[in-house]
């Protein structure tokens, strides 16, 4: 009978240990005489461990090792093959392996079959469910570049045939983005509001009889003496269109006229705009029926607005409803071209500058932001529009959908002359300029409109040749008030709009503090003046963007107080808000007389100097 070896008691069981120690002390480590299971300590050439990032290859590789697999390229991270085990500085550690008593010989017929244990094909170091499940892992990120490629870890691993651990990714671990949280905040708003159709204010269900037929009328009227006199009046009258997304705004000026003849167009009340008289509601009804348009409301007409905000974007060929078979650009051109007509035929009967005005029109001047302007994509949408709807205008008595898409394919973008373009900010100091308490140099303009937000920083000065300005920076996003209406509709929190808000004028104002752009007249520790603020806009009076403004000047923009100018009193016969009407009175200049620009792509960077700063300024940076 063998004798039972197990310890009977508690100081048996010490002293068996400690003979174990002793006996394990004694034994060889390394060379012949190493036991057949010990470790040698190290691992063979041949079955060195392979680094892989992903746990799940480490399970993988874990389960094919206990299952008697052999494949070193199954091998995980930290197990080497015959059990060698790799710590987290990529050093082997020694454990010693049991003995296994030895096989009993198995009929292999009386085996059920057992299916194959070959891994899942690997889509470059990764699994398919690992693949998936990174994928999983981006789609709820920001839409935005990762700080450096996902496959450079792996390349890396796959070049290397020693651990190393600290040059692999983390399990699980995402790539950074490189955008701050202010700034995917912008994005976002951005995105919300850019396909969105803000609803500005209510529309009207009905109007009077009379005014309906009277703006047919006038519609009539113009529609005819457009295609009678397509071609400009040198004598004739001056006409500001400032088109915008929640209002239109419409002047008539008579140049080197005495008296300088200037008055703004009324709005019947119930197209008015926030109850403003010379402010008409940018918005057009129309009829699926009939497919026409019109800009009086009707009781199968379904009115459109807010299609500014989309063209601006990008999305001009989108639909404003799914419901309805209307672009935003067909409905700016539908927009603009019976307000053509209309504006033509209610100046023809009502001859608002007197006995000085003209019969027939001299130009009609445009204004479209002025980033916008020195963007070719949007500036070629912009041209687009308004030269269809120069065409449509002409015949616009029963306006159809499909003449509207007819023009609007047709269009080159070209405009002859009596027809132009102007950046907002040339018409807005168009006025500004003339007003005898008006402030030379550094500007910064805020205006905020219904859907956008735009900063302009530039410098106005006198020259030989008269007024002019130089905008070193400028930026126009979707930020204006009822896009803050949009956002909070999506839930987003008015002080991240403000962050929206503030990240734009960083943008905007640290990119004419640059050395090379003009250090010396906006940097606060190089400018020898303050900056003058010039806010325009009714989307001012939102309580975010009122705060907005008011945190510039002091530490920022200077001393200055901000400055809101107004047209001349003579141009409304009305009390209202005559600063909204500022851009239309600048856009109703005379082309020699609208401001001479520089935007920012025009102007020439500063050279610099060894030092760092400029090595010379030019007249634009004073």
């Amino acid at each position: 009978m063998a004798k039972d070896r197990r310890p009977t008691s508690l100081a048996d069981q010490l002293r068996g240990l400690q003979a174990a120690m002793h006996e394990n002390a004694q034994a060889p480590r390394n060379g012949a005489g190493a036991g057949r299971h010990q470790s040698s300590g190290s691992v063979p050439e041949s079955r060195a461990p392979i680094d892989v990032s992903d746990m799940e290859q480490q399970m993988l590789a874990r389960h094919a090792f206990n299952c008697g697999d052999s494949e070193a390229g199954r091998s995980p991270r930290g197990l080497a093959p015959g059990n060698g085990i790799v710590d987290r500085r990529g050093r082997a550690v020694e454990v010693s392996k049991k003995s296994r008593p030895p096989k009993r010989e198995i009929d292999p017929s009386r085996v059920p079959a057992r299916p194959s244990r070959t891994p899942p094909a690997l889509v470059g170091d990764l699994t398919p469910a690992a693949r998936a499940r990174l994928q999983r892992d981006e789609a709820s990120l920001p839409p935005v570049p990762p700080s450096s490629p996902v496959t450079n870890h792996a390349d890396e691993a796959s070049r290397s045939t020693v651990s190393a651990p600290h040059s692999a990714a983390a399990p699980g671990e995402v790539p950074k983005s490189r955008k701050s949280p202010v700034e995917e905040a912008f994005d976002h708003i951005r995105d919300v509001v850019k396909r969105s159709t803000p609803a500005i204010e209510a529309r009207a269900i009905s109007v009077r009889t009379a005014v309906s037929r009277e703006i047919g009328d006038h519609i009539a009227t113009g529609s005819r003496l457009l295609a009678e006199r397509p071609e400009r009046d040198e004598s004739g009258y001056l006409v500001g269109f400032d088109f915008g997304t929640s209002s239109l705004k419409v002047v008539f000026h008579q140049p080197y006229a005495a008296d300088d003849p200037v008055a703004a167009m009324e709005v019947p009340k119930e197209l008015r705009s926030r109850d403003h008289p010379y402010l008409w509601q940018t918005v057009i009804w129309f009829d699926p029926d009939s497919q026409r348009f019109s800009l009086v409301p009707s009781n199968n007409a379904t009115p459109l607005d807010g299609f500014k905000t989309g063209i601006i974007a990008g999305y001009d060929g989108e639909r404003i409803r799914p419901e309805v078979p209307v672009t935003r650009a067909d409905a700016a051109v539908a927009f603009i071209a019976l307000h053509m007509a209309h504006l033509t035929g209610w100046y023809a009967e009502a001859r608002p500058l007197g006995p000085a005005g003209g019969s027939h029109f001299l130009s009609f001047n445009f204004g479209i932001p002025t980033a916008a302007h020195d963007d070719a994509a949007s500036f070629g949408i912009f041209r687009r529009i308004l030269s269809a709807a120069r065409v449509v205008a002409a015949d616009c008595t029963n306006l159809s959908l499909d003449k509207v898409r007819q023009a609007y394919r047709a269009s080159s973008g070209e405009l002859p002359p009596g027809y132009i373009v102007v950046p907002e900010l040339c018409a807005a100091l168009a006025g500004y300029a003339k007003l005898p308490t008006s402030y030379r140099r550094s500007h910064v303009l805020v205006d905020v409109g219904a859907s956008t937000l735009d900063i302009v920083a530039f410098n106005l000065n006198d020259d030989d040749e008269g007024t002019n300005i130089a905008a070193f920076s400028a930026g126009v996003e979707l930020l204006g008030a009822a896009a803050l209406d949009t956002a909070r509709e999506a839930e987003i929190d008015d002080n991240v709009f403000r962050s929206a808000c503030d990240h734009q004028f960083n943008l905007v104002y640290k990119r004419a503090c640059l050395p090379t752009v003009a250090p010396g007249c906006f940097r606060p520790s190089l400018r020898r003046e303050p900056v003058q603020l010039v806010t325009t806009g009714g989307g001012c009076a939102t309580e975010v963007h009122a705060a907005f403004v008011d945190s510039m000047p002091g530490r920022i923009l200077g001393d200055r107080k901000a400055y809101r100018p107004k047209p001349p009193k003579h141009m409304t016969r009305k009390r209202c808000d005559s600063g909204r009407l500022l851009l239309a009175y600048g856009l109703a200049q005379d082309e020699p007389d609208i401001l001479r620009i520089k935007l920012p792509s025009q102007i020439e960077p500063l050279p610099l100097a060894d030092d760092g700063f400029p090595s010379m300024i030019g007249k634009d940076q004073v």
